[in-house]
């Protein structure tokens, strides 16, 4: 049996959130070169990323990394390759027996790294959503993925094993992560609802007190308001750093639970930043999953 349970009340957070945690508010979008957008979220995270990175800044990359998309260094023309449907020819980095594919949070990045080339006319970039690029790295012949690699040290190296775990516990589309992340508009919480009715989601749980009820965490708002703590990834909970497990939270459950706490206002999804809050009124097709009560 779960409920809804209020955890120790965080310490106010500092101005400039440091890994694995980021700012509430998702950053603006930019362009480094003229057309092609950065991942801004998974840039400012490797900003501070330090020669030997600790467990905490691979994890806050790890987190920036899982949504929006990554460029890949193409050997030749990618559009070509693309439009003749053949396999693109990926740019490795090998060290002795093994290859690691490259990635790129932004295109000001793909330059850097191509400027270490002998013939840089060679070599051309795409962007491809994050998951996917991770999905390529698993189902070849690579030893993980290197993001960023001419950035030292604002650069990381996650194994393939890493990324297979992270993918087999990612929801695929990361349609709720990608509302999260980008720049606010007037419908991100409407849109966010939305997707909650049709999404997996993950909430904290701990483990109670001495009666042993299994408590789901919440938040409160310095006006009283109560909302679940959701998130788009276990690895959101980790990020946390209250020890708390992630538990799969499907939209079914997410409807028994708002539609049995009536006075909870809402949600909170990925506290760990960037944040977004949905109110109840936002949540109607998911209340519309809950059993109907008998009068």
């Amino acid at each position: 049996q779960t409920a809804p349970t209020a955890p120790a009340a965080p310490a106010a957070p500092a101005a400039e959130p440091r890994l694995p945690l980021a700012p509430a508010s998702p950053p603006e979008q930019t362009e480094s070169v003229p057309g092609m957008k950065d991942n801004v979220l998974l840039r400012e995270a490797l900003k501070q990323v330090e020669k030997g990175a600790s467990n905490e800044q691979l994890l806050g990359v790890m987190r920036q990394a899982l949504q929006g998309h990554l460029f890949i260094r193409v050997n030749g023309d990618a559009r070509a390759q693309i439009a003749e449907g053949k396999p693109l020819a990926v740019a490795v980095v090998r060290d002795e027996e093994r290859q690691f594919m490259l990635a790129f949070s932004s295109a000001a990045a793909v330059r850097d790294s191509v400027k270490l080339e002998a013939d840089p006319s060679s070599t051309s970039a795409v962007a491809q959503p994050s998951t996917s690029v991770m999905q390529q790295v698993v189902a070849g012949d690579f030893a993980g993925l290197i993001i960023d690699n001419a950035s030292a040290p604002h650069r990381v190296v996650f194994p393939t094993e890493l990324l297979q775990k992270t993918l087999e516990q990612a929801d695929a589309e990361m349609t709720v992560k990608a509302i999260v992340a980008a720049p606010r508009e007037q419908d991100s919480a409407t849109r966010a609802g939305e997707a909650l009715a049709e999404t997996r989601m993950w909430v904290a749980v701990n483990d109670g007190g001495a009666d042993g009820q299994v408590g789901i965490a919440e938040a409160q708002t310095t006006d009283g308001k109560r909302f679940l703590q959701l998130f788009s990834h276990p690895l959101e909970v980790i990020a946390l750093g209250r020890g708390d497990r992630p538990l799969p939270f499907e939209p079914a459950q997410l409807a028994k639970v708002l539609a049995g706490h009536t006075e909870m206002a809402g949600v909170v999804i990925d506290p760990a930043g960037p944040t977004l809050i949905v109110e109840r009124d936002a949540l109607t097709r998911v209340l519309e999953l809950a059993p109907a009560t008998e009068d």
